[in-house]
């Protein structure tokens, strides 16, 4: 393929032009986060509401952290799962069905919801707007005013252990900042477990209940009303806040903890590469690596191909022309030029005289008479001779050459009036 300068520099200025785009797109500004209900809590982001810092952190203290970027039916054998108020993707009947049978093997997940409960939760499960049910002890004292903020979430307020536990022994406290609480005078459902699920109350802060657990199988779901308290504000505000998610994550040592992706719209479709078990997919790899190595020894070269000596220069239209006359002058084939010329003087004459290509020669001289455009003795004579030379199997050499110069003269510029 030819060298295109232009196109090389066309595509260098693309390519300029995106890294200058790409360098100068500030990730914490989003105009979505002024709408607390389409925050996207992602670990790959690092505005106020992401998760990069729990990530990032978890990470630099030793821990396995993965992001989970397909559906539930994908997740590893063992981990510990982070849902963090998803939203931008539906969890489907299916995915929540598959996402209890992986907690009931054993596995614990940490399930974050403040405006978009109705991902996992049905309508009147025990999860409402303002003051959760009856509230804790203690709450009574407090002004209505304050009361009233701390409801509507303009507040941070500090939840605490509602009875004493293992996890409450390595989180004492919980700092949160949400519009929502669990109903205390309901026990929460999870219907998509397939069997009702018990309910115990972990956390609560003055307004009600903020933190719940739910026991399935051999695991279990540990809900939260303030996804807002593992964000990267909540945990440079509140670095105490960490040691819950260390409490869950001792619960299961040595497994990941994995960030649900998928479901903030940051997934990869899955394929059927992807479920394939991984004995297929290391044979189908060999089988590829094989096929691979077949074609480049199918097409393998050694050098660059070169023509035959007798091929590598070309030949001249004069040796071409000199050939094909001897050939013809071989064979005696007169006739053959004769056609030709008559094909020539046709197209040539025709054409100027509006006739068509195939013209008799009597056609061109009555037309040549009514409007002469060349000497009408020339073109008669040259006509009769045409005539008498094609009545002749072999006409003579020196014959057919005189016919070929008095068209020549007829169809060139001197034949002109």
């Amino acid at each position: 393929m030819r060298f295109r300068p232009e196109l090389l520099a066309l595509m260098l200025i693309v390519g300029f032009l995106s890294v200058m785009i790409s360098l100068s797109h500030r990730e914490d500004i989003d105009l979505r986060q002024t709408d607390n209900s389409q925050v996207l809590r992602s670990s790959y982001r690092n505005f106020p509401e992401g998760y990069k810092a729990l990530y990032l952190t978890l990470d630099r203290l030793g821990f396995t952290v993965r992001r989970q970027i397909q559906f539930y039916a994908q997740l590893p054998r063992r981990g510990l799962l982070i849902v963090a108020d998803p939203y931008a993707r539906e969890i489907t009947d299916f995915e929540k069905r598959q996402l209890a049978r992986w907690i009931a093997s054993g596995n614990h997940a940490l399930i974050l919801l403040e405006h978009h409960s109705d991902q996992m939760l049905p309508a009147n499960a025990g999860y409402r707007e303002g003051a959760g049910g009856k509230l804790p002890a203690g709450a009574a004292g407090i002004p209505a005013a304050i009361l009233s903020k701390l409801l509507q979430g303009d507040q941070v307020t500090e939840a605490k252990p509602l009875a004493p536990t293992e996890l409450s022994a390595l989180a004492p406290k919980l700092a949160v900042k949400t519009t929502y609480r669990f109903d205390a005078d309901k026990s929460l459902e999870v219907t998509f477990t397939g069997t009702p699920v018990g309910t115990a109350w972990l956390y609560a802060d003055p307004a009600g209940p903020v933190v719940a657990y739910s026991s399935i199988g051999r695991g279990g779901i540990f809900w939260c009303t303030s996804p807002w308290s593992f964000s990267n504000q909540g945990l440079r505000q509140h670095q105490e806040n960490l040691d819950f998610i260390l409490a869950l994550a001792g619960l299961q040592p040595d497994t990941p903890i994995i960030f649900d992706e998928y479901h903030h719209n940051y997934g990869a479709g899955a394929s059927l590469w992807s479920v394939a078990p991984m004995l297929t997919r290391l044979g189908i790899l060999q089988l590829a690596i094989a096929f691979l190595l077949l074609l480049l020894t199918l097409a393998w070269r050694f050098g660059a191909m070169q023509l035959p000596m007798e091929e590598r220069f070309s030949r001249s239209r004069a040796e071409y022309l000199t050939s094909m006359a001897d050939l013809l002058g071989r064979v005696r084939a007169t006739h053959v030029v004769v056609r030709r010329l008559r094909a020539r003087l046709g197209r040539a004459l025709g054409r100027r005289l509006g006739l068509p290509v195939n013209a008799s020669p009597r056609q061109l001289i009555e037309a040549n008479a009514g409007h002469p455009l060349v000497d009408q003795m020339l073109l008669m004579r040259t006509c009769r001779e045409l005539e008498l030379l094609e009545n002749i199997p072999r006409p003579d050499e020196d014959t057919v050459l005189h016919l070929a110069q008095n068209i020549e003269r007829l169809v060139s510029l001197k034949g002109k009036r």
